[in-house]
């Protein structure tokens, strides 16, 4: 992550609804002029040929220019570089831009459960998609994984077992 940022705080901030002031007025993706769109399109296809300098160069002008998707595009390209705190500050702008997007919340809780040291970031996204989706055994077994890394022993044991009555053994297995 950024040096000199607090990862604790910035999860509480953002569980609190009470985000960065620019999380407010961020534009949510409006509808932007065709340059903005074309960098993103040609960011996607420097990526998908590997060109990991011009994918970035095209992520980000896209993002510049207002396109908020340009950051799960960011997150990728610094994750193929093997950058995944970089990847993390991607995914914690475009999960800030738009905290409704479950798709970057499950990105985020993801890479964030797989960075040492970060484990107090990743459980609470993983403790509200398990809210959110409580039928998902793989994002049950991940909430006990960080529980069991926090020393919350009894309640990873009761997801574990939970996960393991509901048939998710294959999960279990991973």
């Amino acid at each position: 992550m950024q040096r000199g940022r607090i990862p604790v705080l910035r999860t509480l901030v953002l569980l609190l609804g009470a985000g960065p002031a620019w999380s407010a007025a961020a534009p949510q993706d409006p509808v932007v002029e065709s340059p903005a769109r074309a960098a993103l399109q040609q960011a996607e296809e420097a990526l998908d040929a590997g060109d990991l300098v011009l994918a970035e160069q095209r992520f980000r002008a896209a993002v510049d220019s207002g396109v908020v998707e340009g950051w799960r595009g960011l997150a990728e390209v610094r994750q193929r570089e093997g950058d995944l705190e970089g990847a993390a500050d991607a995914l914690w702008e475009l999960y800030g831009a738009r905290p409704e997007d479950v798709a970057a919340k499950r990105e985020l809780a993801a890479l964030l459960a797989r960075l040492p040291e970060h484990e107090w970031e990743a459980f609470p996204l993983h403790a509200e998609l398990v809210e959110q989706f409580p039928q998902d055994p793989g994002l049950r077994l991940q909430l006990a994984r960080l529980q069991s890394i926090l020393g919350w022993h009894d309640e990873a044991r009761s997801n574990y077992a939970r996960v393991a009555a509901a048939g998710g053994g294959g999960a279990l297995a991973r």
